[in-house]
């Protein structure tokens, strides 16, 4: 049984995750990383006020699209050079990396030896680059990163945007829920504490 969440993202509206248990929502400004909302209303209901704020917020946080200038915007050899020193330094190994430039779609697996240990302490140490290469000085239309263990594959993750719509879909073995908790991708991982702990 894998364990994971389907989320289809309107830029400018709301992003709703289904579960077992029914329908949840949350907000997410364009071209950044979803965080977790304490109100479910699409961003068209705002006031005018409170939108023109939340613009002022993504301009001056840099998450917007087209926050880089092209001269800080790393080529595709750079790319492809600090995501393998990345997964090197976060103790795993490269399997694959494929891109497709400039910004259309970027995949990456690597292998660990320790699925719940790098799970839980170190895939953020890789994450911290892949984000700022994939979704600041470049906006990917599409991405994936996979974890796979000595035998199966432990996490998995997807973000695909078509025609201002942004859909991410992830999923990861059950005994190791606990140990994504604190994944930097976004993502809203066992809200209510019911997954076991990390068998780190």
């Amino acid at each position: 049984m894998i364990v994971g969440r389907d989320y289809d993202v309107a830029h400018g509206s709301r992003l709703a995750y289904r579960t077992a248990g029914g329908r949840h929502a949350e907000t997410r400004l364009p071209g950044c990383i979803p965080e977790r909302s304490p109100s479910s209303a699409p961003l068209r209901s705002l006031s005018v006020k409170t939108f023109l704020v939340a613009v002022a917020i993504v301009a001056l946080t840099g998450c917007a699209l087209g926050s880089s200038t092209v001269s800080d915007r790393p080529t595709e050899p750079e790319i492809q050079a600090r995501t393998r020193a990345a997964v090197a330094a976060s103790g795993a190994h490269t399997v694959s990396l494929r891109l497709v430039p400039p910004n259309r779609s970027y995949s990456l697996t690597v292998r660990v030896s320790h699925p719940a240990r790098y799970l839980r302490y170190r895939v953020n140490r890789l994450l911290a680059v892949v984000n700022r290469l994939t979704k600041v000085q470049w906006n990917f239309e599409a991405r994936s990163i996979t974890v796979i263990g000595p035998h199966v594959r432990a996490f998995w993750y997807e973000q695909a945007r078509t025609a201002g719509v942004e859909r991410t879909h992830w999923n990861v073995r059950p005994a190791l829920l606990g140990c994504i908790r604190r994944i930097d991708l976004g993502i809203e991982v066992d809200p209510y504490n019911a997954a076991p702990p990390c068998p780190t």
